[in-house]
Order: structure tokens, then sequence, then C-alpha cells
């Protein structure tokens, strides 16, 4: 287990004794990452530079330079071999771990970067912006696929269910919108409970839905499946 601290300090403990194994400090702890296979990768956040370190073996993995203005928490591909993290300006910035690849860029928003998610098998993320959109990016051609185009406010989360054929959405306008992940068609609205949603996800067995409001309250639901969400979506064209 890791845990940081407020010395920018990340200390490892054994789980089951709680005995304090090793630690790794940074000049600015931004974020860390747990790794499938037991390590942990911790980002460096200082003097206009990303570090990525392994806290395990105290090895630097790799530096992006000349960064500023980062709006969003980075996420990691689900193989662990790439980061993306995006910034204000609404570009998102891919980040290959392996030593001497070269750092992307993406552009598409008109505004500041919410959330970013990968899909499960990694060749797709989306992200969120303040420009009232969520865009699904292909990894590997670094070419937009689609737009999400729905809320009235600024899209602060999305993120895709396990299985890759839902897309969740969290809006300051209140709700949360599900999508086919394929088509990008809109399934299904919920409304916020008092506050705005401010984050989603869907826990690992698809069965429940997780979500953070701004007023600080978390609320779980049973998460619709696609079969459900498609009926949804079909009986509200029926109404119309």
């Amino acid at each position: 287990m890791a845990t940081p601290d407020v010395s920018n300090t990340v200390k490892l403990f054994e789980v089951a004794t709680g005995k304090e194994v090793g630690s790794h400090t940074v000049n600015q702890l931004g974020h860390l990452f747990p790794l499938s296979d037991g390590k942990f990768l911790v980002l460096d956040r200082s003097e206009n530079t990303l570090r990525l370190w392994d806290i395990a073996s105290h090895q630097l993995v790799g530096t992006i330079a000349g960064v500023s203005n980062l709006s969003s928490i980075p996420s990691l591909s689900p193989d662990s071999k790439l980061a993306a993290i995006g910034d204000f300006q609404g570009d998102v910035l891919i980040w290959p771990l392996a030593p001497g690849d070269r750092v992307r860029k993406l552009f598409g928003h008109t505004d500041a970067i919410g959330r970013i998610s990968f899909s499960p098998d990694g060749r797709v993320l989306v992200s969120s912006s303040s420009d009232n959109t969520a865009k699904l990016l292909d990894v590997t051609t670094l070419s937009e696929i689609a737009t999400l185009r729905g809320h009235s406010g600024w899209v602060q989360s999305a993120s895709f269910s396990p299985d890759g054929k839902t897309l969740a959405t969290t809006s300051m306008d209140g709700t949360a919108k599900f999508w086919n992940a394929e088509s990008y068609r809109e399934l299904l609205t919920l409304p916020g409970h008092i506050a705005p949603f401010s984050e989603i996800t869907f826990t690992g067995d698809q069965n429940t839905l997780l979500c953070r409001g701004e007023d600080g309250l978390l609320c779980l639901w049973r998460a619709p499946s696609f079969a459900e969400l498609d009926a949804a979506q079909k009986a509200q064209a029926l109404a119309k």
C-alpha cells in the first residue's frame, strides 16, 4: 500500500503488518498511480516539469519539461504504457512512459480539460471540458473520433463502463448522461440529487455507479445495463 503525505513524501506499507517498507520524496507531489504489478508511479509537478517515478525502485520513468497551466488529474492507460493529462487551453498531452518516446499533444477542445479516461482496451480516451462537451480521441492516430454534445454546462467528468460499451458524463448543468460508446448516441439523462455531480465512475463489476456531488455527498446507484440504456433511448425517441 502507498500513501502520500503533506511533506511530498510517498510511503510504502506492508498491508498485512502495517509496517513501513520504503518511501520516496519528490519536489511537488501531484498524483499517485497504482500499477497492476504492485508497483506505484508518483507524479512530481514542479518547475513546469512533470516527472514520473517508480517509488519502489526510486527510478525516474519519464519527464515532460515546459508544461504549465495543467487543469486535469492525470490518467493512466490500462497497460500502464501511457499517461494523459489536460491543460486550461483545451489540449490533451499523451505521455508515453517508454524511454525515448516523445510526448504527443491533441487539440480539439476550446476550453479547460476536466477529466480524462482511457477505454478498457486503451485505444480510445475520452476528455471532458468546460466547453460543455466531451470528446473521444483515437490514441494511435491522434485523431478525434466524436464530440458528445448535449450538456448545457461544464462537463466535469467522463468515464467508460468496464465493458467499453457505455460512456457516462457529468456536468455542472446538474445531470449525468449515458452514451453509446460505439454510435455516440445519448441514451439516458439522470438529474442530480441536490447539487450537480462532479464525478461519476463505474465499479469493476459494472453493477454500481459511484457519483460524487459538488455538495460533497457520495451516491451509489445500480448501474443500468447496456440493454436497459438502449431500451430507454428507444422509449425516449418514441415519446418525442
